[in-house]
């Protein structure tokens, strides 16, 4: 409230002398006393010393405490000199005073007029105790809160008032809350604000400046709905209606408009306007109604065109208005270009194409645009020739039109013209006006160069690399460069980024010229889209052709659910059996099947070939038996022979062999010819094979495989010549094939035989006896001796069976004890049926020196370890090798009837000392175990020994052919007659 009084005092001018009743209501004598110090006070506010007039006013408020004025001047002094907190506590002070004397419409009305908003906070406080105050009527409060609103910015107003009808119920203030929405441009709370003014002048007055800004905004479709609340009260002006017509028309309400138009004065403007809204609204009777009224006014220039349009459109409704248009505008037509041309464009909007050709037709000479136009007419009557003349025309007359060209070209295109298209279009190449349209173009030009077999075709590519193009026509250039297979040149007009489109059309190109680039570039289109199903198709066979295998298995996973096609499932199932994943090659065939039903070589063929992966006989035999059914071959045949073989189909396969033994061999492919080998080989007819793997390896001598078979083959038919040669080609390159360590030695095992059909050895022993055939026929126990051995091996070869060895040998050996020696003389035979297996059965008469006494000795004996690995030949591929030994023997005299069982472990490992030419050095540290049971006695001894071996005559495939070994070995005997005794013994050796 002391803003009120400061605004109450500042609206007051400074008077030169006391020009109120300063003392009225107060003693004379008090007015004499207070006159002296207000006219000085008046004084000094004149010349503007608010200071001085300040202490004259308070002496003069000494004398008459409560002075209304003295009080207003006061405020008036503090305001000037923007005392605000002294404003602020005679405010405080004299507030009672003021409120008596009702100066708060002259405060109000002033400090509007001070423009003093910048106290707009302190302001409303003030008010708001003056609204709360019951001693004010409605009138009062309504009054004082219109005015505080004036005293409020426009932004802050319409809060302000709406604060003041909710706290104090003040609805005749409603209005004045609805313009303030409407300065702030709220025309939706406006409208709602409407709706709750009680009077109906106001409500009125609000609804009517709400539709003058809505207008001006230009929210037609809301004013025209204020509008008709708006007439609902009071009677439109026809200014107000013409507004309300055009809101109609801008929010495109035709049947409003219509109603709208028909209240207005008739005038020729509104007629031209209601027949304008009829065809907006297409209702073609108002239309005609109107136009026959337009059509017996009198109309200047512009109406009249206007008519002409309404009776284009008119016309589409009315074969009668069509005539009567094009009536009029002949009429005026005849001698006035303007009226011809008007003429031309109603037939044009009618679509009567022959009635606007024929006044062209007519004319001497045509403009550039006629022509165009006539060219174009032509198409729509679809005289297509004439047309085309027209478009050569024109691109003759006016060769620096790219447009006319562009059409001529389309047509001669049309046509096959290709030589014409190219040179209608050269003077344009390259086109470089970087419109999409343009790509078009280049592809029309270029496809006529190509058809024409135009050597110039790639100079005019190398040429667009020198001028700028669009997107769109170097997508086209590419497309080209990549048809005549310039790729590189293509790759430079990629467009980046590139699509996925490009990319793969490249790639493409460079499909067959650079795969590694083509691989990038689908990889690339992939990217782009990471779902597309043709560029992961391509990759997949890019990958397996640049070796991939893994990888391209890896895409068709990822094309899985996409699979569809049966070109992609053989492709895929392929992949599949390349990286062994059978199973889901399994999966996809299913699938295949499930499909499609495939009733195809090449589906059999893939399904018999997924079969042998996954060893599934019976699929096998249904593909076999299928092929030879619809598709017979011997390779099939074959292979069901073959198979039948594995099943125990004994007879089945030698039927099937009959029927193929029938045809020549020599007519059959060499594949095939392998194939029979191979079935003769598993039936054991290995002579009928020789002669097959021969030829074939005539012809393909890098086979080693067979090689190794055909070696075979040879040493049952007993041609060791030739099994020789063949089994040392396969031995030779036993480093290019990926065959078991295990083959590789049975294949140099076999050439080592081979070579060496007959063996000697030659072996000495001295110290304690180890086996008990070595003690002789005797049953002394004698303590030391010695034999000396000469054995000569043969192997020989059978038809019927792989190899066997037979051995003859002479010895010699002497037993000594303190008190007798005992020498014996022998001979035997050893036998050993099967290569495989190391069973040797012998028989060996024996002479003893010192009696004259003879025996018969015959024995069994086995070595467990001599075969494999642990063999005593040399190993060629390794820098050392354990040696093992698990020997076994039974012995029996006739004569004596004497028994004994032997049984000795021996192992050991070979290090390599020293290799140079064919001569080799090793040592060998072993351990020994042996067990002895005769009909005298029972001995067990453990050991370790230690041997050199000298190797010679040898090579990197056969070893050494030649041995001589030197070997010690100590024992302690565990139990028997030297029970708790150490022995120890030499051994030498030499086999050759």
């Amino acid at each position: 409230m002391k803003l009120l009084w400061l605004f109450l005092l500042t609206s007051m001018t400074a008077l030169s002398a006391p020009s109120f009743e300063a003392g009225k209501g107060y003693p004379e004598h008090t007015q004499f006393l207070l006159y002296p110090y207000v006219d000085m006070a008046y004084r000094y506010i004149d010349e503007g010393r608010y200071e001085l007039a300040n202490e004259e006013l308070n002496k003069a408020l000494a004398v008459t405490p409560n002075n209304p004025y003295v009080v207003e001047r006061l405020l008036f002094v503090a305001a000037q000199q923007q005392h605000w907190p002294q404003l602020s506590s005679l405010i405080d002070q004299y507030q009672q005073v003021l409120m008596r004397q009702q100066k708060w419409r002259e405060v109000l009305l002033h400090f509007q007029q001070l423009g003093l908003k910048h106290q707009a906070e302190l302001f409303i406080v003030y008010t708001d105790k003056l609204l709360a105050d019951e001693r004010f009527s409605i009138i009062q409060r309504t009054e004082l809160a219109a005015l505080s609103a004036q005293m409020i910015s426009e932004r802050a107003r319409a809060q302000f008032i709406h604060r003041v009808i909710s706290r104090y119920g003040l609805e005749e203030v409603r209005p004045a809350y609805c313009f303030a929405l409407l300065n702030e441009k709220k025309y939706d709370a406006v409208a709602s604000c409407i709706n709750d003014i009680t009077h109906p002048e106001h409500q009125t007055s609000v609804r009517k400046h709400l539709i003058q800004a809505l207008l001006g905004a230009q929210h037609f479709k809301v004013a025209s709905e204020q509008f008709s609340l708006y007439q609902q009260h009071v009677v439109l002006s026809e200014q107000e209606r013409r507004q309300w017509l055009q809101a109609a028309i801008y929010n495109k309400d035709w049947s409003l408009a219509l109603t709208l138009n028909a209240a207005l004065p008739r005038a020729i403007s509104r007629l031209l306007q209601r027949a304008d809204i009829a065809m907006q609204a297409q209702q073609p009777e108002v239309l005609s109604r109107t136009m026959a009224a337009l059509s017996e006014a009198e109309l200047n220039i512009e109406q009249e065109q206007q008519l002409l349009v309404l009776m284009a459109y008119a016309s589409t409704y009315s074969q009668q208005w069509r005539q009567r248009l094009y009536d009029y505008s002949l009429q005026h037509a005849e001698n006035d270009e303007f009226w011809r041309s008007r003429a031309v464009q109603v037939a044009q909007a009618m679509e009567d194409h022959s009635q606007w050709l024929a006044i062209f037709e007519a004319q001497q000479s045509l403009s550039e645009a006629q022509q165009r136009q006539l060219a174009i007419g032509y198409e729509k009557v679809g005289n297509e020739e004439k047309a085309y003349q027209q478009w050569l025309l024109l691109a003759r007359l006016y060769p620096q039109r790219l447009s006319y060209a562009k059409q001529a070209s389309h047509m001669a295109i049309q046509r096959q013209q290709y030589e014409l298209v190219t040179h209608i279009l050269a003077p344009f190449w390259p086109f470089s006006q970087q419109q999409d349209q343009d790509a078009e173009l280049t592809y029309r030009y270029l496809q006529s160069l190509k058809k024409t077999q135009s050597d110039t075709l790639r100079d005019a590519l190398v040429l667009a690399q020198s001028r700028q193009a669009s997107p769109a026509q170097r997508q086209t250039l590419m497309s080209f460069a990549s048809a005549i297979g310039e790729c590189q040149l293509a790759a430079q007009w990629l467009v980046e980024p590139a699509k996925e489109q490009a990319l793969q059309q490249l790639g493409y190109c460079f499909i067959e010229r650079d795969k590694e680039r083509a691989y990038a570039l689908f990889q690339a289109a992939l990217a782009t889209n990471p779902s597309s199903t043709e560029s992961r198709v391509q990759l997949a066979h890019l990958s397996e052709v640049l070796g991939l295998h893994v990888r391209a298995y890896e895409y068709w996973l990822e094309l899985d659910s996409q699979l569809t096609e049966q070109p992609h499932f053989f492709n895929a199932i392929a992949s599949a059996l390349k990286v062994d994943e059978y199973t889901q090659a399994m999966t996809w065939l299913h699938r295949l099947v499930r499909l499609h039903e495939p009733k195809t070589i090449s589906f059999y063929q893939l399904q018999l070939q997924l079969a042998r992966y996954v060893n599934d006989l019976y699929t096998q035999e249904k593909s076999l038996v299928w092929l030879l059914e619809n598709h017979p071959d011997v390779s099939e045949q074959i292979a069901l022979a073959r198979l039948y073989w594995r099943q125990g189909k004994t007879q089945q396969t030698f039927t099937l062999l009959s029927d193929i033994e029938r045809q020549p061999t020599e007519t059959l492919a060499l594949h095939t010819q392998a194939e029979l080998a191979y079935l003769y080989i598993d039936v054991g007819r290995a002579a009928k094979a020789a002669p097959l793997m021969q030829r074939y390896l005539a012809n393909q001598p890098d086979l080693y495989p067979m090689h190794q078979q055909l070696a075979y083959s040879y040493v049952v038919t007993n041609e060791l010549d030739n099994a020789l040669h063949h089994a040392t080609i396969a031995a030779t390159n036993m480093d290019i094939m990926e065959l078991a360590q295990e083959s590789k030695q049975q294949l140099k095992r076999l050439r080592r035989d081979l070579l060496a059909q007959s063996r000697w050895l030659l072996q000495a022993q001295f110290g304690e006896q180890l086996r008990p055939i070595d003690i002789g026929a005797t049953s002394q126990s004698l303590r030391y001796g010695g034999f000396i051995e000469l054995r000569y091996s043969k192997y020989l070869q059978h038809h019927w069976r792989a190899q066997d060895t037979h051995q003859w040998y002479a010895r010699a050996f002497v037993q000594k004890d303190s008190q007798q020696h005992d020498s014996t003389l022998a001979l035997g035979y050893s036998w050993q049926p099967l290569a495989s297996l190391d069973l040797q059965f012998a028989i060996e008469p024996q002479w003893q020196l010192r009696n004259s006494d003879v025996d018969i000795l015959l024995k069994a004996a086995t070595d467990l370890f001599s075969l494999g690995g642990n063999t005593r030949d040399w190993q060629t591929d390794a820098q050392g090798w354990l040696q093992q030994s698990l020997y076994l023997e039974a012995a029996h005299w006739l004569k004596s009837g004497r028994d004994a069982q032997f049984a000795q472990y021996q192992g050991g490992y070979h290090f390599k000392l020293h290799t140079q030419n064919q001569q080799a050095l090793t040592w060998q540290p072993y351990v020994n175990g042996q067990w002895t049971r005769s009909s005298e006695r029972q001995d067990t001894r453990v050991g370790a020994g230690v041997g050199v071996h000298w190797w010679s005559g040898g090579d990197d495939i056969t070893a050494y052919r030649r041995q001589a070994s030197l070997k010690l070995l100590v024992q302690h005997v565990l139990n028997g007659e030297r029970e708790g005794d150490n022995v120890a013994s030499l051994n030498l050796e030499w086999s050759w």
